[in-house]
């Protein structure tokens, strides 16, 4: 029997599901991610033997021919040149960089080449965006290098800037703040001379006022692939704040979905949920009934057996599309809720009592006869009721000394009088 080592990479069992390949893989790689653990070559080592068992059993035909040879089947023993950066951004969107900071500025630790500043972006998309897929237009503002002073600062882009002589270069100053009698306290702030860039411009250019960068509006296209889920990031380089001398930073979009009133699904991992209302008439004797989904497609849900309220049915390969791999879906779960009518005929009785099975027998020896009062909701229910009798009676007495001033004493009149003001309409007061 061969062997099969990257099942045990990923802590999964070889019946595993792709949706369960896909939970224990986002859960690895979260936890191992070198740029995590910076000193931990045992969790980068096991970063990659999950990136590269993911690679493999997320594809249905690499698995299948992984599942009859093992991993005698995989070329260098499924590493090799192997890239779980790749795998990494690809399952994540590519947006890594967001889920451990913006800091960093590549793969594995080590920090990197400094970069302009990242933005980071929360995109609405609804439940029908993250099921067909979609290209969002987003309209956002950065900072660009300035192109009439070519990033100078200066009117004269021949003239280059000099070392503040403030801060020497360093960009911050140190201040003294007493905080007390005797007491100081010693504080870094940025420099007021050259804010904070470590160089003086003598003639300032008009256009960025000596900043370098000016502000501007840009239209950007981000795709949403099936199977995204909230929280999910897109990374798209280099679409952040420019910087003199150095990359510009990233662009960061984290998904969030919105609610759509039209949409009736809800989303559970990769599976959808529906409620379908049904007729009593239906409950028991069968239903067809016509459901659009996300896509617009149309399904008929057919159902023939009783059923019940709270019942859930499934229907397999209806639910959302798995990331990566549209044509895999979760399922869709349907729950019925059976509306009953609110009155029945004489006639509709009869008919129901000789169809209907008897009810079963109940002891009612020595029990008292109560008949329920019937409200449409709880809060009904929960709310005091009104004693008709108890009221016209109480006021029609007179023997009552509350409501009679000549039994009762000064202070339980003003108490009653308090009572009847809190009681009296709005509009009797205002009038």
């Amino acid at each position: 029997m061969p062997t099969k080592k990257l099942y045990g990479f990923l802590e999964v069992s070889e019946t595993a599901s792709q949706d369960e390949i896909r939970k224990a893989y986002r859960r690895l790689a979260l936890k191992l991610h070198p740029d995590k653990n910076p000193d931990n070559p045992e969790a980068a080592e096991k970063f990659k033997e999950a990136s590269a068992a993911y690679e493999v059993l997320s594809d249905p035909n690499k698995r299948a021919r992984y599942d009859q040879f093992g991993d005698e089947g995989l070329a260098d023993g499924g590493m090799g040149n192997f890239d779980a950066a790749s795998v990494f951004e690809q399952f994540f969107g590519g947006g890594f960089h967001d889920l451990f900071g913006f800091g960093g500025g590549g793969f594995g630790g080590g920090g990197g080449p400094r970069k302009g500043k990242s933005i980071k972006y929360v995109l609405g998309v609804t439940l029908q965006d993250m099921y067909t897929g979609k290209v969002k237009k987003l309209k956002l503002t950065h900072n660009v290098i300035c192109t009439v002073c070519k990033g100078t600062g200066s009117k004269n882009p021949d003239v280059k800037a000099t070392t503040c002589s403030k801060c020497k270069g360093q960009g911050v100053q140190m201040m003294m703040n007493q905080i007390g009698r005797g007491m100081y306290q010693q504080m870094m702030t940025t420099c007021t001379d050259c804010g904070g860039s470590g160089k003086c411009i003598m003639d300032k250019c008009d256009t960025c006022h000596g900043l370098q960068t000016v502000e501007e509006a840009k239209l950007i296209e981000v795709p949403i692939e099936p199977g995204m889920e909230e929280g999910q990031t897109i990374f798209i380089q280099g679409g952040g704040d420019e910087e003199v001398g150095v990359p510009p930073g990233d662009l960061v979009v984290v998904i969030k979905e919105k609610k759509d009133p039209s949409m009736p699904f809800e989303r559970i991992e990769n599976n959808l949920l529906v409620e379908l209302d049904l007729t009593l008439h239906e409950a028991l004797l069968g239903s067809n009934q016509a459901l659009k989904m996300p896509d617009d497609r149309i399904i008929n849900i057919k159902t023939s057996s009783i059923i019940k309220p709270g019942d859930i049915f499934t229907v397999e390969n209806e639910g959302m599309p798995s990331y990566k791999q549209p044509n895999v879906k979760g399922q869709l779960y349907i729950r019925f809720s059976v509306i009953f009518p609110d009155e029945l005929s004489s006639d509709k009785r009869r008919a129901l009592a000789e169809v209907l099975p008897p009810p079963p027998p109940h002891n009612l020896s020595g029990g008292k006869e109560v008949k329920p009062k019937y409200f449409k909701n709880e809060a009904d229910a929960r709310r005091k009721p009104k004693d008709d009798h108890q009221t016209t009676s109480a006021s029609a007495s007179s023997s009552s000394s509350f409501h009679n001033p000549e039994h009762e004493s000064p202070e339980r009149a003003k108490k009653r009088s308090m009572v009847v003001k809190r009681s009296e309409p709005k509009e009797k007061l205002v009038n």
